[in-house]
Order: structure tokens, then sequence, then C-alpha cells
């Protein structure tokens, strides 16, 4: 089937037969980004199907388009990544032309190693080598498995299968944990590191995370590689295991588990310290700029997705703390936080000292006492069908009608005909064989209350008169009583945007004056802060 690799070495009827042919162009291509990188892309799929190429031209010309082609990729990701400026069908496109980039590379480092094997003669003058091909092709099939991981499609086990045969020949040739630098300029690194980057995302499971953050994960498992452990047999804290011989994502190690020769076990190693040392430098100094991960996030996203691994990543990451049971039923849902805040019952007066004093059965009001024009607008809802449920867990089946905007981090509504109002996000979607769309919703609360809140301290502006008060002045807020946490930590959700760590405010119902402080930001969604926070039993000495 493959005779004509046979044929390799002789001159290639293709208009880059060599690399000053290729040079020549590459000097001509489009200025705009998506364009230029669908030419390079081009060029890598002809190269691949071309015979006669002699391997030292097919390397270098393979190279030569990489290094071309990544700048361009970066720039169609971060306009897929800014989903706020740019349209859904652009933003698609970005996404499709760097995967199939990344694809055509990995066919043309796969062709290079198999001339490789194929040919050694011509591979002894080669000063590169077989490790630096091993390593681009598995930084490519990496980067292939995080564009995926972008729109939250599978990882299939042909791009498994491929990352595992193409480690397997550094083992083979002794070279797995040689270090060198990819790409000039570059860290050093080896196969096997490139190798625990796709793995290491994998295990921070980014189907559960908005597409920004798998991006900012990717490039922590990059700048953690060399301090992730990766054994021949279990051992503390390899938490997760890979059979090189059976194609698939990585799986938790349990005592169940029967070691095999081609299995792999791997773990975060000095990794989590390495990144509590930098979140401690990033609590104790927030003005300053941290350049780690790129200067194209905030110093808050980095802090949420870094705090993120340490727990994903530890010795014990987060499991499914109950069984879901089968269920077929409907419920009501509708989403975004400022229709969850009109939908869910406020507190009545006589009931805000029940919440401060911790008391979960909390008295409610039909009729509000604090209410604005756009609280009588009517919430949008729809009718989804709840496939399994647990205690603090709803999947669901997606309607085709709502698949454009239901997103990991989305806030949610959730009612049935007996219920109130549960708070809930969505953490994870995926696709089944039949195309089909689900979720994983999280309940965050099952009596959750709507409050206005108003600053009076810190950076909290005060104002004298409601009327003309501003959103700055006034929030509005979701407090998450009867939650999974309600017994440890006392927590909230507000629109995004307006958290400040120590600002104080007075809770606007209550026949008792009752203040809060925000402490800490426990997570972020599509247009939510959730925030933990603590009362303030006495009213604070505000300065004008």
């Amino acid at each position: 089937m493959l005779k004509w690799l046979d044929k390799l070495g002789s001159k290639p009827d293709h208009p880059m037969h060599n690399i000053a042919a290729a040079k020549s162009l590459l000097a001509d291509l489009p200025e705009d980004p998506g364009k230029a990188l669908e030419e390079v892309t081009s060029w890598l799929n002809t190269l691949t199907v071309t015979e006669g190429f002699r391997l030292a031209d097919r390397v270098g010309i393979v190279k030569l388009l990489d290094e071309t082609g990544q700048p361009f990729e970066s720039q169609l990701v971060h306009l897929y990544l800014k989903s706020d400026e740019f349209k859904e069908y652009a933003r698609m496109r970005a996404w499709q032309v760097a995967l199939e980039f990344w694809e055509r590379l990995t066919d043309a480092y796969r062709l290079c190693l198999t001339q490789f094997g194929r040919d050694p003669k011509a591979a002894r003058g080669l000063a590169d080598g077989l490790p630096l091909l091993i390593v681009r092709c598995l930084r490519a099939l990496a980067n292939v498995t995080r564009v995926l991981r972008l729109r939250y499609l599978p990882v299939g086990d042909g791009i498994w299968q491929a990352l595992f045969e193409v480690y397997r020949l550094s083992e083979a040739a002794g070279c797995d944990n040689q270090r060198f630098a990819a790409y000039a300029g570059d860290t050093l690194t080896t196969p096997r590191q490139e190798l625990l980057c796709a793995l290491m995302l994998d295990a921070a499971t980014p189907e559960s995370i908005r597409p920004r953050q798998v991006e900012l994960t990717a490039r922590a498992a990059a700048r953690f590689a060399d301090s992730f452990l990766f054994r021949p047999t279990p051992e503390t804290p390899c938490n997760w295991y890979i059979d090189l011989a059976k194609p698939g994502r990585p799986l938790q190690v349990s005592a169940r588990v029967s070691v095999q020769t081609t299995m792999r076990f791997f773990g975060a190693g000095i990794a989590i310290a390495r990144i509590d040392e930098i979140l401690q430098r990033m609590m104790a100094n927030p003005d300053e700029k941290i350049k780690l991960l790129g200067e194209d996030y905030s110093s808050e996203d980095k802090l949420l997705v870094l705090k993120r691994l340490m727990l994903y990543w530890s010795e014990h990451p987060p499991r499914r703390r109950a069984e879901r049971s089968q269920t077929t039923a409907e419920i009501e849902v509708t989403h975004e936080f400022k229709h969850v805040a009109r939908v869910v019952p406020r507190v009545e007066l006589s009931g805000m000292a029940e919440i401060a004093q911790g008391t979960m059965d909390v008295k409610l009001k039909e009729s509000f006492r604090l209410q604005l024009a756009e609280d009588q607008q009517q919430v949008p809802t729809e009718r989804w069908l709840e496939q399994d449920t647990s205690t603090w867990g709803v999947g669901v089946e997606i309607p085709r009608g709502s698949e454009s905007w239901v997103r990991v981090g989305i806030l949610c509504g959730l009612k049935d005909d007996a219920q109130q109002w549960w708070a809930g996000v969505v953490r994870r979607l995926y696709r089944d064989n039949k195309n089909r769309a689900h979720a994983g919703i999280e309940i965050l609360a099952k009596k959750p209350v709507a409050v206005w809140l108003r600053g009076v301290g810190k950076d909290a502006a005060v104002t004298e008169n409601w009327a003309a008060s501003s959103d700055y002045s006034y929030l509005n807020v979701i407090l998450l009583n009867d939650s999974a946490m309600a017994a440890q930590r006392n927590e909230l959700l507000l629109a995004r945007g307006v958290f400040q760590a120590g600002n104080i405010y007075e809770v606007m119902a209550g026949d008792t004056t009752r203040y809060l402080k925000f402490e800490e930001l426990l997570g972020e969604g599509e247009d939510f802060n959730h925030v933990r926070f603590t009362w303030d039993k006495g009213k604070p000495q505000v300065v004008k």
C-alpha cells in the first residue's frame, strides 16, 4: 500500500523541491493570518502526498513550514478566544484553520519519522536527528488536543495512539529524557515532557472550564512539564496512568489496576509546590504584573487557573461526590445572572437575621420590598430533558435551539414542578455518538435568595439617595443558602467584574441592619463571580 515510500530520495515534482524554493514561495504569504495559515497548511498537505523528496529536504521544508505557520496560528486562536469581538462564523473559521494546521503538520512530521526509519544512511546526515523530529511531532499532536478542547470536542483514540507511538520511538531510541531546544529561543524540553503536556491538560478536565482557561491550562502544563512525574510503576503522587499499547485518555490510578510493562504512571510532582509559591507571591502583591503564562491574560485570570490546577493536579483531585441516578423528566431552565437573580425568591425582612445566624430554613416572600423596573420584565425559560441526577448535580440533554448559548460557566436557574428555583452552573459539555449535546450542571444552592447590597466601605461608594444609585454603589447578589459548602463558608454570586476583596456592604433587607465583607474570589463564570464572604457584626467605619 505504501510502495511509493520506496521511491523517496528522487527529485520531487513539487514547487517546494528544496529549502531555497520553499523560502521563496513563503515570502509572498497574504497579510491576513487566516489566509496565510491556510496557504501554509496547503503546502504541508501537498508536501506529505508528494513522492521523491530527499530526507534532508523534506525535514528542512517541514520545519520551515512549521516555524512559519505558528505565529499565524497564535493570532487565530487569539481571535477565537475573543468571543465578544468577532462574529461566530469568523471565530469558527479561525478555529478550523488552526486545527487543520496542526493536523497536517502532524502528518508531515510522522512521514519524516517513517522516512527516517527507512533510510538510516540519510538519517545519519541530519544534525538534528531523530530526537528533534519526535519532540516537534509530539508538540504538534499535543496542540491538536489543545485546539479540540477549545470546543469541548473529544480527543479520539487515533490521536492518543499517534501520541503513544511517537513517544515509544523515543524510548526505543533512548532519547525520551534527552534535553534540547525544540525551536530557537525555546526552553529545553524532552520527548517525555512533550507527552506530559498533553496528558496533564487532559488530567485537568478541560471539558469543565471555559476556552480561555483551557488555553491557560495548556500553557501551564508546558511551563511546569519539567516538574511532572513519569514512572513505569505506580508511586505517590502519580494519580493517573496510560497504557502505551492501548490508545485512550489517561485514567485515574486505583487499587484495581493490574500493572503492565506498557503502562506509564504520572502526576504533578513538585509542580504543585512551584504553583503554590507563585500563588503566594501573587496574593501578597496583587498589583504586581506576572509575566508567567503570557501577558495577554490578566493576573486574575492566571490566579483562578493556577488555584484550580492546585486542586485538579493534587494527590486527591475532585471526583464525583455522589452516584448519579437515571431519570427522565422535564425541568424548567433559565440562564444568565440577571435572569436567575429575578426568578429566585427574595428574603423576607424578618428572615435576614436567620441567614446571618446560619439558619438554612429561610422564610421567603412572593412580593419584593426592593424592586427596580427591570425586575418586572419577563424572564425567558426553556424546557429541558433531565437524564440523571445526584445530590449536587444534574445531567441534561441540550435542545438543538439552545446549543448556541450553552457554555461551560453559564449560570442557570433550574426548577421542576415541585421545587423552588435552584442555582446551578454548567460544568461539563460533551456530545454523544449521535451528535447530541449534553451538559453536566453543578447545583450551587437549593435555596438561593436574592438581596440588594449597598456599598459602605473601602472601594464601594456611599450613596445617600437610593433613586440616584449606580451599579457601582448598589449590587444585586444571590446568597447561596443550602449549598454543599454551607457548613464551612458563606458564599454568594454577583455580576462579573465588580468584585473587590475587602469591600463591605450593607444588606438591604432585614429588621436588623447587617453588613457583609467580600473575602475571596472562588471562581467565575460567563457573567458572574463566585465569592466567599463573612458577616460583619457592627457597622464599619467609613471614610468619605
